[in-house]
């Protein structure tokens, strides 16, 4: 039985996560971003946690390639206190989740979003992702959906920015994005 296990794939570099790199908000950039993303994994996952005092809370932008063009479609669902939603923006979206990260000190959200198959060269790249915040003490939000890339020349994702959504919101110091690479594509 244990042979089994093993032949099953249970461990190993094919089923790996690896931390890469991480970076924290420093309070006065609206960017955190990692450049040079090695081509060596079957998919990335980022995740952001942060919380954020800025009085309008702060939407987080993904942008792949510095690239801010109108190429990005979102699908998501998500339900707050007051019921469920199902949203599909085929318009320029680079914004996963919908809902802003809060605007209260005390409370917390928490994004984690990955991109398979991110090394390929055609087709588009597609996310996975699921966020949970907290806007109050009795509003929990969560989210299921992902954003899809679709430019006319698709390139394998060497970067990747994780913005505000307005050059006057910040990722405050306590805020922190890390980098894993799951598997090897070797």
């Amino acid at each position: 039985k244990a042979a089994l296990l093993g032949a099953a794939g249970s461990g190993g570099d094919l089923d790996a996560i690896t931390w890469i790199a991480g970076v924290n908000g420093t309070g006065s950039s609206g960017t955190l971003e990692f450049a040079g993303i090695p081509q060596t994994y079957n998919a990335l996952r980022f995740v952001l946690s942060t919380a954020q005092t800025d009085t309008s809370g702060v939407a987080v932008v993904w942008v792949i390639n510095g690239d801010t063009s109108s190429e990005y479609r979102r699908g998501e669902n998500y339900n707050s206190g007051t019921g469920v939603y199902n949203t599909l923006d085929q318009a320029n979206n680079k914004i996963f989740p919908k809902s802003r990260i809060p605007t209260n000190s005390e409370n917390v959200g928490n994004v984690w979003m990955e991109w398979y198959g991110y090394t390929q060269t055609s087709g588009n790249q597609q996310s996975w992702g699921q966020s949970q915040m907290m806007h109050s003490n009795t509003e929990n939000i969560s989210s299921v959906g992902g954003i899809a890339y679709s430019p006319t020349s698709l390139a394998a994702i060497t970067s990747m920015a994780v913005k505000t959504d307005h050059s006057s919101y910040h990722w405050e110091t306590n805020t922190r994005l890390d980098m894993y690479g799951i598997g090897s594509n070797a």
